[in-house]
């Protein structure tokens, strides 16, 4: 039950980063609770885009995010949408289930095999 527990933390960190970068990509304003975290996840406080090319589609992504972006995308692509319609998008538990087509239970059971899936790999 650790490893489940322990891998469910890890995609919790990585769902609140994947939405940290949207939101900041979208422009929206960073909250200083926001700052400070990135900060301490990150060591920097990146302000402003003028370091980025703008025709560029890439991102810096941290080592950690990166690691769970491959173990994600190892998955089937049916999981890989229930991992992040769980753990990288908002709304309460109906919402995400309704957003892949899938009632509520029928989502539990699908984001269980998804963990386990990626447990096993």
């Amino acid at each position: 039950m650790t490893k489940i527990n322990a891998l469910k933390n890890e995609l919790t960190a990585w769902g609140k980063y994947c939405r940290g970068v949207e939101s900041n990509l979208a422009g929206r304003i960073r909250s200083p609770s926001g700052t400070i975290e990135e900060i301490g996840r990150v060591g920097i406080f990146a302000s402003g885009t003028g370091f980025l090319d703008q025709r560029s589609d890439a991102i810096f992504l941290p080592e950690w995010v990166q690691a769970i972006d491959n173990q994600v995308n190892r998955l089937s692509p049916k999981m890989r949408t229930i991992i992040r319609a769980e753990y990288a998008q908002s709304g309460h538990i109906e919402i995400r289930a309704r957003r892949v087509g899938l009632s509520v239970p029928a989502f539990k059971r699908a984001l269980a095999m998804a963990l386990i899936a990626m447990l096993s790999d």
